[in-house]
């Protein structure tokens, strides 16, 4: 399924100098500009990431996806942007906020939080209870069964 990204170039809140220094790379020729297809993979990266998460509990793509979240998508994708030029310091902005927003995607992926405006929890048993076929053999294993073991 193909999914829209959550954010978009403007939701980053970046000057537009930042994104030309940190998406225009000198192979590219010409007069520095921002590479919208660059940053645009890093906004797609970074909602990947957030399926990955929040997949684990919910159906993905998030429809629709809560304004709340739109830092968490935010801080993932710039984290990227700048992580194409160099590594980034364990205490740089950019790395704090991406780890402090991956924290929050985990928590999430382990049921500890939720993701808010009521979207839809993913159930293992929705596929269960659609197509009426459950398991109703004996176990292979038991206390009658290995008694003798």
């Amino acid at each position: 399924m193909t999914r829209t990204n959550y954010i978009a170039i403007a939701d980053l809140n970046m000057p537009e100098q930042k994104l030309i220094n940190l998406s225009w790379d000198k192979e590219d020729g010409g007069t520095p500009a921002r590479n919208e297809t660059r940053i645009n993979a890093c906004i797609e990266d970074a909602c990947n990431e957030i399926d990955r998460h929040v997949g684990q509990k919910y159906k993905v793509p998030l429809d629709p996806f809560p304004d709340s979240m739109k830092p968490i998508a935010c801080h993932i994708a710039i984290y990227m942007l700048y992580s194409r030029r160099q590594p980034m310091p364990a205490d740089s902005t950019q790395f704090i906020n991406y780890k402090d927003a991956v924290g929050d995607l985990e928590k999430i992926e382990m049921g500890t939080s939720t993701v808010p405006n009521g979207v839809s929890l993913h159930s293992a048993l929705e596929g269960i209870a659609s197509s009426g076929s459950v398991n109703q053999e004996e176990p292979t294993f038991g206390r009658e069964n290995l008694k003798d073991f």
